[in-house]
């Protein structure tokens, strides 16, 4: 049987394993979003826009320490194919190093920086947040091994209990009268327990030693994923940075609730492939396995998530209001229209796992750096006469512009990726999408009563319009979705015991500790 660290893992194995892992994260995924959702509502009635626009601004320090720890870190350790003790224990205490070292700048500079850019409430609220920067360099090792192994079960039950731990600490902070302060220290909370779960569940949790020659040749592919990581943790936070100086905090909080309606709850669903794809790209057989098992992926992240987001732009005059109060009715408008940036989104960010697996992180890094001049370039104008709607018009705009040119300048030198593939991947879904909406809108303009009522009945009327079309415009993405609904609920597949992959606590790889692998 392959180990990890054998590039010769079978189709077959890599198809069960993926599935499996798909099992797993797509339970947590679940259970997490309803945690979220559940804790966002609460917040919303409690915490005004105002505050929300504050948080949204200092956000941007728990994605930085995310993104570079992932990336410069986790990176090199889950694609390298001979992985040591020493890498691992370089790592480790590279981990750990440029955690604190990160926290205390962040601590000490933001006050410089941000007070006057953003004024001192969000300053204070960035400075809380530093030690994401310390929490992630202890956890990324243990997170990074576990996505080697394809051990996915562990990691989706470390993070239900850390987004537990944070909806509850929030909710309890924000009723004890802290606003977007509740935010933050929850957020800690929960990426702290996080951290803790997956040290335990990883195992032989290595210790840190400096391994210069180790660290090198990580080095060697997690600076250039790093530098990528912030280039695109950049794009997506840029908007908040550049609202904050021009609008004011109740505008960036309306512009936040819509962003995480239209855009950062697709990212959250279609994240239940992305977490895997990276580790499955790397071991991918050739060129030819590489493009299949992205072909799929793509088919069913935007199979599952169009239809989501076409039917929430539908009923987001009744739901939005409904969830989250009254108060948030501007976010409305705003949220349908990044919606389609989100659907733009589904596709854009299958491409980066695939890029990073095939070695090609300078590629990207450049391809971030210049997205990012450009997208900050259009914020400015689009947000200088103060309209959020014209804002959302250029987000989603870029979006797609973004979507289109990504196509033949970062997946065409990989995998022959091209603007005619885009249109196979998107025509079918859509065209399915409009029969949706078709569907749906009607009755949500001519029929009143009770807002659960009314979105349960344009749901029963719009999905299944939705999968009877798509069933007939594209044969192949119903039957990815079919073979993962059978797979998810094995009842379903009549499948043999053994024909199942991943039972239990491993994948079906087989895949020994990195310690193991390492003495092997």
């Amino acid at each position: 049987m392959a180990t990890a660290d054998d590039p010769r893992v079978s189709k077959a194995e890599l198809r069960d394993a993926t599935l499996s892992a798909l099992r797993w994260v797509s339970l947590a995924r679940v259970v997490c979003e309803f945690l979220a959702l559940a804790g966002a509502v609460v917040m919303a009635h409690l915490v005004p826009p105002a505050a929300y626009g504050e948080y949204a601004i200092a956000l941007v320090i728990r994605e930085l320490a995310i993104s570079l720890a992932s990336q410069g870190i986790g990176t090199p350790l889950v694609q390298r194919q001979n992985l040591t003790r020493h890498h691992v224990e370089g790592a480790m205490a590279l981990g750990i190093l440029a955690g604190f070292a990160l926290t205390a700048l962040t601590y000490f500079a933001v006050p410089i920086v941000a007070t006057p850019l953003f004024g001192e409430a969000t300053a204070e609220l960035m400075r809380l947040f530093s030690p994401a920067f310390a929490i992630t360099g202890l956890m990324i090792v243990p997170l990074a091994t576990l996505q080697r192994r394809l051990e996915f079960n562990r990691i989706s039950v470390s993070e239900v209990f850390g987004v537990a731990v944070g909806a509850l600490a929030s909710v309890g902070l924000a009723v004890a009268g802290l606003d977007a302060e509740a935010y933050v220290l929850g957020s800690l909370a929960g990426l702290g327990v996080w951290a803790l779960c997956l040290m335990v569940l990883a195992r032989h949790v290595p210790i840190p030693r400096w391994r210069p020659a180790a660290l090198k040749e990580i080095a060697a592919t997690g600076m250039p994923a790093a530098g990528a990581g912030l280039a695109g943790t950049g794009t997506r936070n840029v908007d908040y940075a550049i609202l904050g100086t021009q609008l004011s905090s109740a505008q960036v909080g309306f512009y936040y609730r819509a962003f995480m309606l239209g855009v950062e709850y697709e990212r959250k669903v279609s994240g239940i492939l992305l977490r895997i794809a990276f580790p499955v790209y790397s071991r991918a057989e050739d060129v030819l396995h590489l493009r299949s098992i992205r072909r799929r992926m793509v088919r069913l992240n935007v199979s599952l998530i169009f239809p989501l987001l076409a039917f929430f732009i539908v009923v987001a005059p009744v739901l939005v209001p409904w969830l989250f109060g009254a108060r948030w009715e501007p976010s409305v408008v705003l949220a349908q229209i990044l919606a389609v940036s989100g659907m733009a989104g589904t596709l854009k960010n299958t491409v980066d796992p695939l890029v990073l697996a095939a070695g090609r992180a300078r590629s990207l890094l450049l391809f971030r750096t210049v997205e990012i001049g450009l997208y900050a370039t259009a914020l400015i104008l689009a947000s200088s006469g103060g309209n959020l709607v014209v804002v959302c018009v250029a987000v989603t705009a870029f979006r797609i512009a973004s979507l289109v040119a990504s196509y033949p300048l970062l997946l065409g030198p990989v995998v022959g990726g091209s603007l005619r593939e885009l249109m196979g991947d998107v025509v079918p879904v859509v065209a399915s999408c409009l029969a949706l909406a078709a569907a749906a809108l009607p009755i949500r303009l001519l029929f009143g009563g009770p807002p659960l009522a009314l979105l349960a009945l344009c749901a029963i009327a719009a999905f299944p319009a939705y999968a009877a079309t798509l069933r007939l415009v594209s044969r192949d993405s119903w039957s990815d979705i079919v073979l993962v609904a059978r797979r998810l609920i094995p009842r379903l597949g009549g499948s043999k015991p053994g024909e199942r992959g991943g039972g239990g606590g491993r994948s079906s790889i087989g895949v020994p500790s990195t310690a193991q692998a390492s003495a092997e």
